[in-house]
């Protein structure tokens, strides 16, 4: 079945994104022990991403700074810019649709290209990966590794294979060859609980998985990344500068944080049919307060129900260290208006469309509705 399939897809993966964009802005920190992440004011926070040089101490993506410190005690500390990682990421998928019109994007630093029909317009896979490679790093600037292969899940593997700043092919038909010896649990689409009930069958390498299952091995292959047309949900929560006592203070932050949410929401064109509202103390306690069967769209609605939330989920009278808030399902949103098909209900939904424009261009933070 897999002999007559003659597919090809590459897989781009940044290398160590985050801190290979920071070091094109900061060249002097090439080589060096770098990390992007942080906290807050005195907050130590966690690592979002580490360079190479740090990654030989230990130090990952979710260590905190606090350990990533301890490990390295020489680290140096860059605050993450995301408004710039999403312009490079931005400009490394324009490179790579100049390539193919059929490129899916995965993440901010990832994607599967389809090869197949730009063949006779840039040559075998080799070179098309090679011109990919040299493209991104001549215009933005940042090294990225890349997998080709017949499947894309295998190509994934190679692109993890050909970390870092490299290309590595798997020819075709000798996939499962080259993967025999390969532990299940490497394989991208396997995850914890498939592992597990593989390994409960005493299937722990594609060889062995091969030989008792192949029609599982083949479907493995055929899996093609999915790609949600909108998330699941939308959500953003914030650790204070310092532990909060002063309750109006704490609400003007959650205030913030729900305009934020709403917009990102209807940017998608989505709805919500509930909202999360989560506090944490200052010794680490968490509460939250939920609340489904709704429609939410808009910045007032999303406030009104957080604030009453928040009221329900700071049950302990200590200083507050994190909140947050949480807009799911979410869901397609038709055009139906939140305050009925009269004349407010139409006003309402222009003014939003104003303000979304105007933050769109300006800035979330330039025009939002007041109290």
């Amino acid at each position: 079945m897999l002999n007559g399939i003659d597919s090809v897809f590459a897989h781009v993966d940044m290398d160590s994104f985050f801190v290979s964009v920071e070091l094109v802005r900061h060249p002097e920190l090439q080589g060096k022990r770098v990390v992007v992440g942080g906290g807050r004011g005195s907050r130590l926070g966690v690592v979002a991403a580490a360079s190479y040089e740090a990654r030989a101490f230990g130090v990952r993506s979710g260590t905190s700074i606090l350990e990533a410190k301890r490990r390295c005690p020489d680290l140096m500390i860059v605050r993450p810019d995301h408004l710039l990682y999403e312009t490079v990421s931005r400009n490394v998928m324009a490179i790579l649709r100049e390539i193919t019109p059929d490129v899916q994007v995965l993440s901010v630093d990832e994607a599967v290209l389809d090869l197949r029909g730009v063949l006779r317009l840039w040559g075998p896979p080799m070179a098309i990966a090679d011109r990919i490679h040299r493209k991104i790093q001549r215009e933005a600037g940042v090294p990225c590794s890349i997998g080709v292969a017949r499947f894309p899940i295998v190509a994934k593997l190679a692109s993890k294979l050909a970390k870092r700043n490299g290309i590595c092919m798997l020819m075709p038909r000798e996939e499962t060859a080259f993967l025999r010896d390969h532990r299940i649990s490497m394989m991208p689409g396997v995850g914890r609980m498939t592992t597990a009930y593989l390994n409960y069958l005493d299937v722990r390498t594609v060889g062995e998985l091969v030989e008792r299952a192949p029609l599982f091995w083949e479907r493995l292959l055929l899996t093609r990344p999915v790609e949600n047309p909108f998330p699941k949900s939308v959500s953003s929560e914030l650790t204070l500068d310092r532990d909060m006592v002063d309750r109006h203070g704490v609400r003007a932050v959650l205030r913030n944080l729900c305009r934020k949410v709403a917009s990102r929401m209807r940017r998608k064109s989505l709805k919500a049919g509930g909202i999360s509202v989560r506090v944490r103390y200052g010794d680490f306690q968490s509460f939250e307060q939920h609340q489904t069967r709704i429609e939410l769209r808009y910045d007032f609605e999303v406030i009104r129900l957080a604030e009453k939330l928040f009221k329900l989920a700071d049950c302990l009278s200590l200083p507050i260290r994190l909140v947050g808030v949480r807009l799911a399902p979410l869901s397609v949103d038709e055009g139906s208006r939140p305050l009925g098909a009269g004349p407010r209900g139409q006003t309402v939904a222009a003014a939003y469309r104003t303000i979304d424009k105007v933050q769109k261009k300006y800035g979330r933070g330039s025009l939002f509705q007041g109290r």
